[in-house]
């Protein structure tokens, strides 16, 4: 009975021994393996980006006035469960300008949702019902307007992700940023119409006819002669008032009067012609200015030298 006894008491005390040596054995590897599960969430890393990061091939042309939209995501290669996110980005204020946010559907819950003057906050928050492993994980889409010619560049200020059973933020990466090239709206150029210098017309002395009113009297041509010109018997020559631009004649030549010319033009008369005038209507003559003729620059020489401005 004795050595029955014996063989119990050995046989509980081998159990005993199994089981002191056993439950450390077994907690040590549930704690190695609760801390390698803690390491492998600390240093999972993720990444922010944009979608799309350039124009093309959702919006090719971005012309000013037209919008733009660009999401938010998440690459989450390592599947983890996301808890929690806080991004913060950037954009060029005269380039770009705030429409709207609308956060993605299905997955997180928004807290905070701030629109600055070039920048935008964005956070929120998993509530633990569905997890959010995918990847990528659509956080929402911006709504810009494009303001002016030229290229905008949208970038990641901060973004800080948590993952459920981490006790830190995991590794973000946020060095993605989006360019976008503007350009200015296509526009019809219309060619300017050459209006053509209207010619002047010239107001000729008529002196072809019988004149009545002012300049009464009996006009006519110089007649070409050889060696010069000259006006018929009984006529004399008629000086033509500065107030035309020449005579019908042909050439522009000068004008005849039957008799002594006794009209006087009711004209304002200086009382004295100065030589700068003369100088100044002579220079238009060799400038070949149409307005000026050869008749008239002698005229003036004429009036300077019976009435010169002292």
């Amino acid at each position: 009975m004795s050595s029955i006894i014996y063989r119990h008491k050995i046989f509980f005390g081998v159990i005993v021994f199994l089981m002191v040596l056993v439950i450390p054995l077994t907690v040590l590897q549930v704690q190695q393996q609760q801390q390698l599960k803690q390491h492998a969430l600390e240093g999972a890393s993720v990444s922010v980006t944009l979608n799309p990061l350039l124009n093309s091939p959702l919006n090719p042309e971005l012309n000013v006035n037209k919008e733009l939209p660009v999401t938010i995501q998440i690459n989450n290669l390592s599947h983890q469960n996301i808890s929690a996110i806080d991004i913060s980005l950037t954009y060029p204020l005269d380039l770009l300008s705030y429409v709207s946010f609308q956060p993605a559907s299905g997955s997180f819950t928004p807290i905070t949702t701030e629109p600055g003057n070039g920048s935008f906050h964005f956070a929120a928050v998993n509530p633990g019902d569905i997890p959010i492993i995918d990847s990528p994980i659509a956080v929402g889409t911006l709504q810009f307007k494009a303001k002016a010619k030229g290229t905008a560049k949208v970038k990641f200020s901060a973004a800080t992700i948590t993952a459920s059973g981490s006790t830190s933020a995991l590794g973000v990466d946020a060095t993605a940023e989006g360019t976008y090239t503007i350009s200015d709206p296509t526009t019809v150029v219309i060619a300017p119409t050459n209006t053509p210098t209207p010619t002047p017309i010239p107001n000729l002395f008529d002196c072809e006819r019988l004149i009545a009113g002012t300049y009464k009297g009996n006009y006519a041509c110089y007649v070409t002669k050889t060696g010069g010109v000259q006006c018929p018997s009984g006529w004399t020559e008629f000086i033509v008032p500065s107030t035309f631009t020449g005579t019908t004649c042909e050439n522009r030549q000068r004008c005849c009067v039957e008799g002594v010319p006794t009209p006087t033009p009711v004209v304002a008369v200086a009382t004295c012609i100065k030589l700068i005038d003369v100088n100044s209507l002579a220079r238009k003559y060799t400038q070949r200015d149409p307005s000026v003729t050869l008749q008239m620059v002698n005229n003036k020489a004429r009036q300077y030298k019976q009435n010169p401005c002292p």
